[in-house]
């Protein structure tokens, strides 16, 4: 009987208790991190639209007659394409930061885990308002 008793002791606190963790945690933070690299992908596209439009026009006139000004166009009739998608990236997905307080909300509510180990064992209440 204690044989049997210390093997479901040892087998508890061997692993790390799942019971109490909420399903969603990973769904959310998924989410804030998406948000997060959409809204910087639009800063920087909006920020290299100026850097394109004007390396491209001193391109295109400082080389006329080759390579240089076929480059130089390039770059001038990719920076508005840049400078649209990039605002619409930055805008959007801005506007999504009251979604991202309300996943750190469900994210910071309360939390029971059972920390166990070879070492310690303890049992944790956290409750965030």
């Amino acid at each position: 009987m204690k044989l049997l008793i210390g093997i479901i002791f040892v087998l508890s606190t061997a692993f790390r208790c799942y019971a109490q963790e909420n399903p969603d945690t990973l769904q959310y933070l998924h989410a804030m991190e998406k948000y997060r690299k959409k809204r910087n992908a639009g800063i920087i596209l909006t920020s290299i639209a100026p850097v394109l439009l004007y390396g491209g026009a001193f391109l295109a006139l400082d080389n006329p007659d080759s390579a240089g000004e076929v480059i130089g166009t390039t770059a001038v009739l990719l920076a508005p394409v840049s400078f649209a998608t990039g605002l619409t990236l930055w805008i959007s997905n801005s506007g999504k930061k009251k979604l991202n307080r309300k996943y750190e909300r469900k994210l910071e509510k309360v939390s029971v885990r059972v920390k166990a180990g070879p070492q310690f064992t303890a049992l944790s209440l956290t409750y965030r308002l």
